[in-house]
């Protein structure tokens, strides 16, 4: 008795032999492709005093400078940025100058599209706070520090 593979149960095998997995669990499908990560930005900041300032941190500067470089993806990248989420400003050359802040807590948040259509979001908060002065001196402390008594 021969036995025939029929048109169907051909299609079947070959359907099951192309999602078949190689002995190290990798499909078969996939086994030959090359895989590609995304553009991945850091941003870096300096405040209006030249100070540098940390993501998360904090300056007395309402002005702030930032750049950014990306690896990863496919050059070249291009970028839009954000501040606090609403206010989009031009960043397209990898840096960007931000005047008069208000005080309190900011976010930049910088797109980044690689030449693949990839695309990654990168963020970097800070705070904009008061330069408190040092308390002023009154006549109690005045006294502990032997200032202010009478020497006779």
């Amino acid at each position: 008795m021969r036995k025939t593979l029929t048109i169907s149960t051909l299609l079947l095998l070959l359907t099951l032999v192309s999602f078949s997995v190689l002995p190290s669990g990798i499909p078969l499908k996939q086994a030959n492709a090359v895989t590609t990560l995304g553009p991945v930005t850091s941003v870096t900041a300096v405040d209006g005093n030249k100070a540098p300032v940390q993501n998360g941190g904090a300056t007395t500067s309402r002005s702030i400078f930032f750049t950014f470089t990306t690896s990863g993806g496919v050059p070249p990248y291009t970028y839009s940025c954000a501040l606090d989420a609403k206010e989009t400003i031009p960043c397209l050359s990898g840096e960007v100058n931000i005047l008069a802040l208000p005080l309190g807590k900011h976010e930049l948040s910088v797109d980044t599209v690689d030449a693949k259509a990839e695309q990654s979001t990168s963020f970097f908060s800070w705070d904009v706070v008061t330069n408190t002065p040092p308390p002023p001196l009154t006549s109690d402390s005045e006294n502990q520090n032997g200032q202010g008594q009478n020497q006779g």
